[in-house]
């Protein structure tokens, strides 16, 4: 169990009646790591899972896999990742239990068959990068009552008390519902930052999202501008954040935090930025 007093801060922020994903029962919805040392003498670090899901190319294949309920062949996957780092996920993925591969079609172990994607996951990961890295209270799965749809938010962390909300969202299927939920929401719960999270890097597909997040909002100071070319990072006012993830997971927020410690947190005026 992991005591950062998030409980604390989140009630002295005036929140009282969250909820969250517990850090002592396992999340039957999120992916991990069985074996440190597996039955084919593999050795692993303990937390080798979570360090390569923070990569592009491990995740972009096990999103691609769960997805597919028919199993996806090893020549498709070749498309996103070469060996001989495709072969090395694919024995790590194989060794974890996670898929199974026959006659070079590969999918979902047995064990996960109920994991529909790898959406809960990809939050999981967010929260324990926070945790991890920054070495601040984070939880995934958290429903703030009042808060619109149930106030179901992905991750809430806190980082030197700031309040941060962040959406995660995968690939190409964000509906313009939860685009407009995502903005509604941050005005509603109101952190310091709230950044959606969009686990992609293909720039045709953030350039996409970004027109249908500004089309019901003409004016200037409610549009979303390109701030990091480098990272896919739009700012809006109010402390709204859109980032992709064309490199990393960690490198796509660490760009937010830097924007805004350096471009945000002293300017008055939203104006001014």
């Amino acid at each position: 169990m992991i005591d950062d007093n998030f409980d604390i801060v989140f009630r002295r922020q005036g929140f009282s009646n969250f909820t969250y994903q517990s850090e002592t029962q396992s999340d039957p919805q999120v992916l991990s790591q069985r074996w440190v040392h597996p039955p084919d003498g593999a050795e692993y670090l303990a937390d080798e899972f979570y360090r390569r899901f923070g990569g592009n190319s491990f995740r972009k294949l096990l999103g691609r896999i769960y997805k597919a309920t028919a199993g996806v062949s090893r020549q498709y996957l070749a498309k996103f990742c070469s060996d001989p780092t495709l072969e090395q996920h694919l024995t790590f993925m194989r060794n974890q239990e996670l898929i199974i591969e026959v006659d070079s079609m590969v999918s979902k172990a047995p064990r996960c068959q109920h994991i529909a994607d790898i959406g809960r996951t990809f939050e999981w990961y967010v929260a324990r990068w926070f945790q991890a890295f920054l070495h601040c209270p984070a939880r995934y799965n958290v429903h703030v009552p009042g808060i619109l749809e149930g106030g179901d938010l992905d991750v809430v962390a806190f980082l030197d008390g700031l309040r941060i909300w962040i959406e995660c969202k995968s690939g190409r299927d964000i509906t313009d519902t939860q685009l407009d939920l995502f903005v509604r929401r941050a005005q509603e719960f109101n952190p310091v930052l709230a950044i959606l999270l969009i686990d992609t890097d293909e720039n045709s597909v953030m350039d996409n999202y970004i027109a249908r997040l500004n089309k019901p909002h003409p004016q200037e100071d409610l549009q979303f501008h390109l701030k990091n070319p480098r990272e896919w990072l739009f700012f809006r006012g109010r402390g709204l954040y859109v980032v992709g993830v064309p490199n990393s997971i960690q490198e796509s927020l660490l760009a937010v935090l830097r924007f805004y410690h350096d471009r945000v947190r002293f300017v008055p005026f939203v104006g001014d930025i």
